[in-house]
């Protein structure tokens, strides 16, 4: 705003209602009804939107949960994690997007995540809203002319020296791979650090799933 020419007074502040407030059946006085689930995931996946991902948890909270808060939403969001075998001490969730450095989880926690939702019968759907390496999303300018072009399907995440990556490789051998990659707490910069997790990826497309060296017999 001040950039463009708004004088602002005094600090930001936010008003949250009380719980005893979000107890009360309030008087729905308008509605509006969003387009498709899939079509906000794949606005979250590909460009990282934000927003959009508050929003998403704060729905889980109202559907599946006590309100549409975001403390309603994470109980849901631990049983579910719970539910699927991923240990409690590897996940603590503070917001919906992942901007609160609060925000910690394990790879192997990503991973038994990933490898979960590759067994559903939506997983196609939902792969297909993650970037694509060297096509489109975040991933649009990474891993160009190389063998994982194309090949990458995976969410980044990025914060001041912090870098990540998870989803799934198509490897050149025909079989698919659920990896996750965080680097925290580094001192690169932010293009050093997606290089190296670019080069772990482009080594995935090419050796894992690659037959055995067969063996030589002895003359």
């Amino acid at each position: 705003l001040e950039s463009r020419g708004v004088r602002i007074y005094g600090h930001a502040r936010a008003q949250h209602d009380s719980p005893a407030m979000a107890a009360e059946s309030p008087v729905v006085l308008a509605e509006h009804l969003s387009g498709p689930l899939l079509d906000d995931v794949r606005l979250v996946n590909k460009i990282s939107q934000n927003l959009h991902a508050e929003l998403l948890l704060r729905a889980i909270g109202r559907e599946k949960g006590s309100a549409g808060s975001t403390a309603a939403a994470l109980k849901v969001v631990q049983e579910f994690l719970k539910s699927i075998g991923i240990p409690e001490g590897d996940v603590s969730t503070y917001d919906g997007s992942g901007l609160s450095r609060r925000n910690l989880i394990t790879p192997r926690a990503t991973v038994t995540l990933l490898a979960w939702a590759a067994k559903q019968p939506w997983t196609e759907q939902f792969i297909a809203t993650l970037p694509i390496s060297a096509q489109d999303g975040t991933l649009s300018e990474r891993m160009k002319d190389t063998p994982a072009a194309g090949r990458i399907h995976a969410k980044t995440g990025s914060l001041g020296n912090v870098n990540a990556l998870s989803g799934f490789a198509d490897t050149l051998h025909g079989t698919r791979v659920v990896f996750s990659m965080f680097g925290n707490a580094h001192n690169l910069r932010g293009a050093e650090a997606t290089a190296v997790h670019d080069s772990l990826c482009i080594a995935l497309v090419e050796e894992l799933g690659a037959p055995p060296p067969s063996k030589k017999k002895k003359r």
